[in-house]
Order: C-alpha cells, then structure tokens, then sequence
C-alpha cells in the first residue's frame, strides 16, 4: 500500500505543479503582448469592457491544440492547457493507482479505484453535455 500512496502522490504533485506552471506562464505571456507601448493590463480590461464582447477563450481540445499551433503561440492556449491538466490529474492519479493495485494483486482495491475513476470520467462526460 505505501508503494502506491508514493507513487500516486507524484503523480499529483507534478500533475499540478506542471498546470500550475503552464497556467501561470500562459497568463505572463498574455500580459507581455505588445499593445501600442500602452499598459498592457489596464487597456485589456479597457477593451473587453467598452467594446462589449467576449474575452476569447478555448472551450475544445482541438481549439487549444490549434492556439498552441500558431507561431507565436497563444498565450491563452497555454492557460487553457494547464486548466486541462488540473482537470486530468486526478484521473491519471487513479488510473496509476489502479495499476498499482492490480500489479500487486489486491482486487477490492482495484475495483473501487475503477468506480472512482468511472465517477470521474462520467462526470467530465455529463459536463462536457450540457
């Protein structure tokens, strides 16, 4: 059991620290664009605000994948990749300790990992529905 715990707590670790890390360059990134030698920040909230319409987002895998692409890169394609790996993290994180659990023969614990990892799935499903 100590063998899995280890093994799964790594995986979330650097499963969040590396989105965290994405995330946080994404929005550097952002802010850094050249905007006419003008504070960057203050005209965005300016421009979002004033011309009414939507800050662009990524709401598909396939929307980041073609921002990340792009030569220069989009920053926020970048943010929007480590919001993903927040969100896969704990998936790989069960899946590894499924692994684990089968490799080392306990059943029990294999099966309820599986559920675990079932309620998560269908859950990323239902959300991705509607």
């Amino acid at each position: 059991m100590r063998h899995v715990e280890r093994v799964v707590s790594r995986v979330l670790l650097w499963g969040g620290l590396l989105s965290i890390v994405a995330m946080t360059l994404g929005m550097g990134l952002y802010a850094k664009q050249p905007v006419g030698g003008v504070d960057v920040l203050r005209l965005r909230i300016v421009e979002h605000s004033v011309e009414d319409r939507a800050v662009p987002v990524f709401a598909s895998l396939d929307g980041i994948a073609q921002g990340l692409g792009h030569r220069p890169v989009d920053p926020l394609a970048v943010t929007a990749l480590g919001v993903v790996g927040l969100f896969l993290t704990p998936v790989a994180g069960v899946f590894v300790a499924i692994l684990s659990f089968c490799s080392s023969g306990d059943r029990s614990y294999t099966l309820i990992a599986t559920i675990v990892l079932a309620g998560l799935l269908l859950s990323f499903a239902l959300g991705a529905a509607g």
